[in-house]
């Protein structure tokens, strides 16, 4: 969110400040160095997968290591995963469509304001039924575009197939994991080929389920259904540093090895909390944490409509400070923590409630 405040909301870092450092005072010059930290928001994505790999897994790598004939109830996952995703992802599907088509009432769309934003052309055009139902399906990028302005949605298309293939592959896994990882092995490799795998939705799937699946991998060890030490496991960090000599790679690949650097962090982590070293500070996240999906599905669009706004007042410039860019973050943020009360809350708890009674006759 930070990021795109910081794209979105002022000049640029090429396209602005190196035009006219000059022109920048100390504090500015400071702000934009800070902000350049939050430039990696595609990463950040890839750390959430594999988080998200981890949390999925571990409470059935749990039931299964107490319990291998211990059932795995599909239909209540499901509704599970439908209560975390959809409702915040139909309120920022409403809330895209009003801004866009506000915006384009207002006249804030014209080739001269919005040149900037990637995906621009979707504000107007892709706002019909049939993108809405692809994107509801979604199957957006491999049968539809985008619905309207909302760019980041395109990683909820990946964990909700993530999500759906998971209980197929974990018929294998709760016996031998170790197969079902060849299975997803193979299956990411044979989706470089288009010529033997050509239904795109499911060959893009595969293309970054490795990264999904080194969270499942990483449950497996904490639970000591794989036994491997954290320890060893927390070595993967030393990818990270490595990243820009392979960023020529594909992306699916790339993305791949700064996975395993993301499960080292994670494995770090773990292993300190078993070494009783305390991580309380990342508590202090927590609030964050409870209202951050909803944050994520609506920041853009209103970034957007705020960019359209102050392009049409000012002649096609974006400000050379961060004033803009502050009031944004500030505003997206109360706005989705007061929205969280209705697209999350209520949802998940009731899905705890649910989760609760299987959990007590070992049934998820």
């Amino acid at each position: 969110m930070i990021g795109h405040a910081r794209s979105l909301l002022w000049e640029g870092f090429a396209t602005g400040f190196l035009q006219h450092q000059q022109d920048y005072n100390l504090l500015n010059k400071g702000l934009v160095y800070f902000f350049t930290l939050f430039r990696f928001g595609l990463e950040a994505v890839f750390f959430f997968f594999v988080l998200s790999g981890f949390l999925i897994h571990l409470k059935y790598a749990r039931l299964f290591q107490a319990d291998p004939r211990a059932k795995f109830g599909f239909s209540d996952y499901l509704i599970r995963r439908i209560r975390r995703i959809y409702p915040p992802f139909l309120f920022a599907l409403l809330l895209t469509y009003g801004l866009d088509t506000l915006g384009a009432s207002l006249g804030f769309w014209t080739p001269t304001f919005i040149s900037g934003i990637n995906r621009i052309a979707t504000i107007t055009t892709f706002l019909d039924l049939k993108t809405l139902f692809g994107n509801l399906a979604f199957l957006y990028y491999s049968y539809t575009p985008i619905f309207g302005s909302n760019g980041p949605s395109w990683s909820l298309k990946y964990e909700w197939w993530f999500y759906i293939i998971y209980p197929l592959v974990l018929l294998v896994a709760r016996k031998k994991v170790i197969v079902a990882t060849v299975i997803i092995v193979f299956l990411f490799t044979l989706s470089f080929y288009p010529g033997l795998w050509p239904e795109e939705l499911s060959r893009d799937v595969f293309s970054l389920i490795v990264c999904w699946w080194l969270g499942v991998l990483l449950a497996e060890v904490y639970v000591g259904r794989i036994s491997i030490s954290l320890k060893y496991i927390s070595w993967l960090i030393g990818i990270l540093p490595l990243m820009p000599l392979i960023k020529d790679l594909p992306a699916p690949v790339y993305y791949s090895f700064f996975s395993l650097g993301v499960a080292g962090i994670i494995a770090l982590c773990l292993y300190l909390q078993e070494r009783k070293f305390s991580l309380r500070i990342l508590e202090r996240f927590a609030l964050i944490g409870s209202f951050s999906f909803t944050l994520y599905i609506i920041h853009y669009p209103i970034f957007v409509f705020i960019r359209g706004w102050w392009q049409l007042n000012h002649n096609g410039a974006l400000p050379m400070n961060f004033g803009l860019a502050l009031a944004g973050i500030l505003f997206v943020g109360v706005l989705a923590y007061l929205v969280h009360f209705l697209t999350e809350l209520p949802f998940l708890r009731s899905g705890r409630n649910l989760a609760g009674v299987r959990l007590n006759s070992q049934v998820i």
